[in-house]
């Protein structure tokens, strides 16, 4: 009995020690470390989302959006004219909302544009238009979005709004429309919606027209309008909030 109460012993003794030679020794202080959060990438400060643009358009619409005049030139030149400046902005978020703004509109030339139109918001670039695409074959929303350089994931809303002024029964307009929901675009912060148009389906009078329409700010909401040609300001309506997505 006692021969074996000892070769026990022995063989407990020897796992013990196996059990704590497998064992990683401890540096200083390692149990603080453990009960620590482990450490988190900071989020950018104006994060974009660079799955909306394929990087194989004419343009690079996310190093214009949202950009300085300066900025803007440096990749598309000095403009070849210059629109009409306003003192109003738009939103629709999602009712349509009218603020006080400093906007300017800008035309740039692309060899296969028949022009690229920007409308800056406060020194911001807020809009931009690509005019006259250049597609093959039968025109399609998918295709114009592919010469732009866009991928968007929701289903557009399609409506027939009148051709403006002069509107004749044998000038259709066939619009898409992607809110802020299904387009999903997001640059340097800011939410942007997305319009393909065509008129009688022809591509040399086509458009795509990417628009900021990020909720009001609250600079900006101290600068609501009852309308565009209203001069005065009033304070946003407190249902207001931002769209979904």
């Amino acid at each position: 009995m006692r021969f074996h109460a000892r070769a026990f012993a022995l063989t407990w003794s020897a796992l013990c020690c196996l059990s704590l030679a497998c064992e990683p020794a401890s540096a200083p202080g390692a149990g603080t470390e453990a009960a620590k959060e482990p450490t988190k990438k900071a989020e950018p400060a104006n994060p974009t989302d660079s799955s909306r643009f394929t990087g194989k358009g004419l343009v690079d619409l996310s190093k214009l959006l949202h950009q300085s005049p300066e900025t803007v030139e440096a990749l598309l030149g000095k403009p070849t004219e210059t629109g009409s400046q306003r003192i109003s902005c738009v939103r629709f978020v999602p009712e349509r909302v009218f603020f006080a703004c400093q906007q300017e509109a800008r035309f740039y030339a692309h060899p296969e544009l028949e022009r690229i139109a920007v409308e800056y918001e406060d020194g911001r670039a807020a809009t931009i238009q690509l005019v006259g695409l250049q597609g093959e074959g039968e025109f399609s929303p998918d295709k114009a979005l592919a010469i732009a350089g866009l991928a968007l994931p929701g289903n557009p809303r399609v409506t027939n709004p009148p051709f403006g002024m002069g509107d004749t029964p044998d000038q259709k307009v066939q619009a898409w429309d992607w809110f802020n929901g299904e387009a999903r675009m997001r640059v340097e912060g800011q939410q942007f919606r997305v319009r393909v148009s065509v008129v009688n389906g022809e591509w040399k009078r086509s458009k795509i027209e990417v628009i900021n329409n990020n909720p009001l700010d609250e600079a900006q909401r101290g600068r609501v309008k009852m309308s565009r040609s209203d001069p005065g300001v009033s304070e946003a309506p407190a249902s207001e909030a931002p769209p979904a997505g």
